[in-house]
């Protein structure tokens, strides 16, 4: 990164144990800039959270105005957001809160709003409960990061608005 006048291209690393002293390891950085062709209907999303990610901070980064919320306290209209995302295993990391705002999830997408549920795990959860729609969890896994995407319905809507989602997103 260049800054006026100063150019930067080191990063440091902190090593942080307990069992050692600290150490920082400081390499040369390198960094991809990518300015994506996106359109964000989104303005207002609440996310839910499950086990732990950055996916809200991301969907700012994107535009949104996010509001996050534990299981137990989501609110009871969700009809004000314009997208609502659970996060990443909610199911299996609060079952019992999950359960009871199903209700209130499957109420929102019928009325036309927007739902996306990251992964959750098939361990003890009923994928009846999983959304409004069936669905099917396995515990299968796609470990080779440069393995063949297939659409398996490139024409769905979900894929083409409001931006066209195709396998070359996923090359890189």
């Amino acid at each position: 990164v260049k800054i006026g006048e100063s150019t930067y291209s080191k990063e440091v690393i902190a090593i942080d144990y307990n069992h050692i002293p600290d150490q920082q390891l400081v390499r040369n950085n390198a960094a991809q800039v990518v300015k994506p062709n996106l359109k964000n209907k989104a303005t207002t999303v609440a996310y839910i959270n499950g086990a732990g990610d950055d996916v809200a901070t991301a969907i700012e980064a994107i535009g949104s105005k996010v509001f996050r919320f534990e299981p137990s306290e989501v609110p009871s209209d969700l009809s004000k957001y314009d997208a609502v995302v659970v996060g990443i295993r909610a199911f299996n990391v609060a079952p019992t809160q999950m359960a009871a705002l199903q209700e209130r999830i499957d109420l929102y997408v019928k009325n036309g709003g927007t739902l996306m549920m990251q992964y959750n795990t098939s361990r003890r959860i009923d994928p009846d409960a999983l959304g409004p729609l069936s669905i099917t969890l396995s515990r299968k896994r796609v470990t080779d990061e440069n393995a063949a995407v297939t659409l398996l319905e490139p024409n769905h809507a979900v894929l083409n608005t409001p931006n066209k989602i195709t396998s070359a997103d996923f090359e890189n």
